[in-house]
């Protein structure tokens, strides 16, 4: 599957984003959060997730054009596998262009993701702001030791920049660089994944903290009714929503409270109802 965002500046260049194929079918929360500020900052997002369509070269070959970093969201576990595959696809084709992972495993281990030779750089924690900077940077040809939460390799092993703290509310999300149907057709209806908190729940270890970007967050009301709007009117106005929390011993709301709150912020009723699942921003 790929994506092309509409809203950008072509002078700033394309960024590709890749979701690794996985043995679950949530939405790529993590890779749309990141396509989100990188469209906000000017870029061309082309966003393709690897459980719906791997490109072949001649197909990866022209979303690479005029790109001026890939990006890649790891899980630990199976995912790891995929990323490593299309990393060293992209260097095949164009061996100058820089390749960045992100996500839960790099943020963790960030010296080993660069052991692999296709990773040129890791973004640790959020990498909402990361991404767009770090974009910015190599559009223009610029140092990027100011880029803040990232990792790259030395000559002597590796130097990483300071950390990044989450912000106040979840990230927005911009339904529009996903193919909705390729989502809701597996589904049988038309239900949208959410953001709803952030961070570690759990704080088990100093790294902790860092890794995540600060400690465990709710969203707030005030904010979250903007990028609510948001998710529903970029999404086409889904049946349902399902709203993820990072937390997953936290209760969730009550089907009946989750249906109130989607309504209310979305100024219209839903035909379904919003129900409440706990899983990670993948």
């Amino acid at each position: 599957m790929t994506e092309t965002a509409t809203q950008s500046d072509p002078g700033r260049g394309t960024v590709v984003l890749y979701n690794p194929v996985a043995p679950y079918f949530q939405m790529p929360l993590g890779i749309l959060a990141v396509g989100t500020a990188l469209q906000r900052a000017g870029f061309e997002v082309r966003l393709v997730d690897g459980r719906v369509n791997r490109p072949g070269d001649r197909e990866l070959t022209r979303l690479l054009d005029g790109a001026v970093m890939a990006g890649v969201g790891v899980l630990s576990g199976k995912p790891i596998l995929d990323a490593i595959r299309f990393s060293r696809q992209v260097k095949e084709l164009a061996p100058d262009l820089p390749v960045v992972w992100g996500g839960w495993h790099p943020s963790l281990l960030p010296e080993q993701c660069l052991t692999e030779g296709s990773v040129d750089y890791v973004i640790r924690g959020p990498g909402e702001e990361s991404a767009a900077a770090l974009a910015s940077c190599l559009a223009r040809g610029a140092e990027t030791g100011e880029v803040p939460g990232l990792t790259r390799r030395t000559a002597g092993g590796s130097i990483q920049t300071r950390d990044v703290l989450l912000p106040a509310e979840p990230p927005a999300l911009d339904y529009r660089l996903l193919t909705m149907d390729h989502y809701w057709a597996p589904r049988g209806s038309r239900t949208l994944d959410y953001i709803t908190s952030q961070g570690c729940p759990f704080n088990c270890a100093p790294r902790s903290t860092t890794t995540t970007g600060g400690p465990f967050r709710r969203s707030g009301s005030s904010r979250n009714s903007g990028n609510w709007w948001l998710a529903m009117t970029s999404s086409g106005w889904p049946s349902s929503t399902t709203c993820s929390s990072s937390n997953p011993n936290a209760p969730g709301p009550s089907p009946r409270a989750c249906s109130a709150c989607a309504g209310q912020y979305a100024g219209r009723p839903l035909s379904g109802r919003a129900s409440w699942r706990k899983w990670m921003k993948t």
